[in-house]
């Protein structure tokens, strides 16, 4: 049977022999990490001092052998040398900002070296793993769970490429879930008004008898806020050459966003993620609050920053929380700066679509913008009412609606963007039926105002004359129809020449653009139009009238 090659990084079995009178020579092979064999040897006054001194050589030769000078992985290491070993990987990859780094490092220290510390790899299973998970989330620590899980789990993968681990543990642990929140906060267009009033005669109240009051721009950094949706840390570190505000349509692109790194504020050079740089469109009111900013002529410092402190450095993001919660006191609201984020969203969703949101959003999926989604509240700036049934009255979106026989109730076409797009009077209401059982996460819930696509099937059997046709809808007495359920709603078709076949009765189907994946399926309850000389008229079939 041959004899088993000695592994890289390892050495043989060491010999001991005196070559003389009170001098030990100690020998061994060692196999470097590209393969190749060595002899090492080295002498002392006993043969267990020769060997001492060779197993030190030995030692800090496999050292010396790895990456970034770090120790020899085996299943029998301690994981506290493993973690010494990733973070010193980490710091010669040069991959993560400095943020994310101290991020790692203060999960590291905090929570994975005491509970993993002293175990050895082998030792480190899903059991193990879910143990330290579970303790955290119990805790309602979830965030710091999460990024535990995170951290742990690149630290295993680097055992596994090492060969000191088969598998990924951390992979079979549990996955750490954070209980989806009760109530998303949006606000409506009084609680906006009431807000910018507040914020505004906080700015211009009386300076303290002791001393001149810092300027802080809170009134400029909410407007910013409200008009684009950035993120507080994104619009702090808006600079003046991200702005083009004498442009025919005033624009800003994001480009980087502050941080804290080793206790000091810094302007980093790149967003939250690659999907965050994107470009703007600005309102007026946002292109004067701005030029505000920037006419007080404030230092921007090296950055030449928009919204500087008064000593040119970047604000803090928690300055400005503070601060804003400061200017709500005398009207007893308490909205935070991520919650304009979430009024946008939901505002651009309710009014064009989904994906509009996520890309002014800067988020890399739908999912994460309708889990931003809410439900304005038109009373007050407290929480959104759950119920989705309940009238919407958002942010830039106007309050008129018209009343229907039997009192229900439907929001005017001019609240949704796809307005400008009906030149005519007709409308086709349907009776709604969801796909799914109630419950279901998917198909995703239809919001009012979404910009439907409808297939006929007037050719069931070729596929490539599909009757697809669009018609925006509106939901009688709700704002959102879900998985299951069953609505009323009013179409707005959008070329009316394509609707002139269409009857009471017909059914339709709800597909999505594009892949005409199934959503739900809707029968033609009846018909409006405009006879000749303006009449209003219920047809069987749509009349005549002016398409674009």
């Amino acid at each position: 049977m041959p004899r088993k090659p000695i592994e890289p990084g390892r050495w043989g079995q060491i010999r001991r022999r005196e070559i003389s009178p009170g001098v030990w020579r100690a020998q061994a092979l060692y196999r470097d990490f590209t393969g190749v064999l060595h002899k090492y040897e080295s002498r002392g006054p006993s043969g267990a001092a020769a060997q001492r001194r060779l197993e030190d050589r030995l030692h800090r030769a496999s050292t010396d052998g790895t990456s970034g000078g770090g120790a020899t992985i085996t299943p029998e290491s301690r994981m506290t040398v493993v973690f010494d070993q990733w973070v010193s990987e980490k710091q010669v990859e040069g991959q993560i900002t400095p943020q994310s780094l101290a991020t790692y490092l203060g999960v590291l220290e905090r929570d994975l070296r005491p509970a993993f510390g002293a175990l050895r790899v082998r030792e480190v299973t899903p059991v193990a793993v879910n143990r330290v998970l579970m303790a955290l989330s119990a805790a309602r620590k979830f965030d710091t769970a999460r990024q535990a899980r995170n951290v742990l789990s690149q630290v295993m993968m680097m055992c596994v490429r090492y060969g000191a681990a088969p598998f990924n543990p951390v992979r079979d642990a549990v996955t750490v879930r954070k209980p989806r929140r009760d109530e998303v906060r949006a606000l409506g267009l009084e609680d906006i008004a009431l807000l910018r009033k507040a914020v505004r005669e906080w700015e211009d109240r009386p300076a303290l008898p002791r001393g001149r009051r810092n300027i802080t721009l809170l009134p400029q950094i909410v407007d910013t806020m409200l008009g684009t949706g950035l993120r507080i840390g994104e619009c702090l570190a808006l600079r003046e050459a991200d702005l083009d505000l004498d442009a025919p349509v005033p624009t800003l692109t994001v480009t980087g966003t502050i941080v804290r790194v080793e206790g000091r504020l810094l302007r980093q050079s790149k967003p939250k993620s690659d999907t965050s740089r994107r470009t703007i469109t600005l309102p007026a009111f946002v292109v004067a609050a701005i030029t505000e900013a920037l006419d007080l002529g404030l230092d921007g410092g090296p950055d030449d920053l928009v919204f500087p402190s008064t000593n040119a450095t970047p604000r803090a993001p928690s300055r400005i929380r503070d601060q804003l919660r400061d200017a709500q006191a005398a009207i007893g609201t308490k909205v935070t700066p991520h919650d304009f984020r979430r009024t946008v969203a939901t505002q651009v969703a309710n009014s064009t679509t989904i994906a509009n949101a996520t890309a002014l959003l800067g988020h890399a999926d739908e999912g994460t913008t309708r889990a931003a989604l809410c439900e304005a509240d038109p009373r007050g700036a407290g929480p959104a009412r759950s119920d989705r049934s309940a009238g919407h009255s958002g942010f830039g979106i106007r309050d008129g609606r018209c009343t229907e026989g039997g009192g229900t109730v439907m929001a005017e076409p001019t609240d949704f963007g796809w307005s400008r797009l009906v030149r005519h009077s007709v409308t086709v209401d349907v009776e709604l039926r969801m796909a799914g059982r109630a419950g279901d996460a998917h198909p995703r819930p239809i919001q009012s105002g979404y910009r439907a696509q409808w297939d006929g099937l007037r050719y069931p059997d070729a596929l490539l004359y599909r009757d697809v046709r669009e018609a925006p809808l509106i939901l009688a007495s709700r704002t959102a129809v879900a998985a299951g359920e069953v609505a009323v709603a009013r179409l707005y078709p959008i070329v009316l020449k394509e609707w002139e076949a269409t009857a009471p009765g017909d059914r339709l189907v709800l597909v999505t653009a594009g892949s005409l994946k199934r959503l739900g399926e809707a029968t033609v309850v009846a018909i409006h139009g405009l006879r000749p000389g303006g009449a209003t008229a219920s047809t069987g079939s749509l009349p005549e009238g002016k398409t674009e």
